[in-house]
């Protein structure tokens, strides 16, 4: 038995996105505007919890938010927004925190962001992730990957402490 709530599916398996909601958001057009995007960036961050390295996903998309740029839609905005879509139709059911069993944090860094996922028994829990400022990403790989490895402690700080 499961239930429906604020866009999510409730089950004894743990949660998940509603298929109608992933409906939906596979079903928009490309923005025209900044305000368009803005209004999918804000959709999508509500799942956030649900998809694996999202601000790596939307980094092209939120380039065009920026303050100096013309808002020009191009293939490679398109790709992105195709494969955020596939991503989202393929996210999986996040088990719920069980504080008896062992959890495992996996975190990444890349040229644009940050990524970590909290695990139980091999299932994920929650996923996190954040983009890079400009300084940070003039680090050396090797500190972005610790740094990757200090928001996923700072982020899933309520499970682990």
């Amino acid at each position: 038995e499961s239930v429906r709530y604020l866009g999510h599916i409730f089950s004894s398996e743990g949660v998940k996105v509603d298929p109608e909601r992933v409906k939906a958001i596979e079903g928009l057009k490309a923005p025209e505007s900044k305000k368009e995007l803005q209004s999918l960036l804000g959709m999508l961050n509500f799942l956030r919890p649900f998809i694996s390295n999202l601000s790596e996903l939307t980094s092209s998309l939120r380039g065009l938010l920026k303050d100096n740029v013309v808002f020009e839609w191009l293939p490679c905005h398109d790709d992105a927004l195709v494969n955020i879509k596939k991503v989202l139709a393929n996210s999986p059911t996040l088990v719920s925190f069980d504080t008896n069993k062992e959890i495992t944090i996996q975190a990444d860094a890349s040229q644009h962001g940050l990524g970590c996922c909290l695990m139980q028994e091999f299932k994920p829990v929650s996923y996190g992730s954040r983009s890079l400022t400009n300084t940070e990403k003039n680090f050396a790989q090797i500190e972005k990957e610790f740094l990757s490895i200090v928001f996923a402690t700072l982020k899933f700080h309520n499970y682990i402490y």
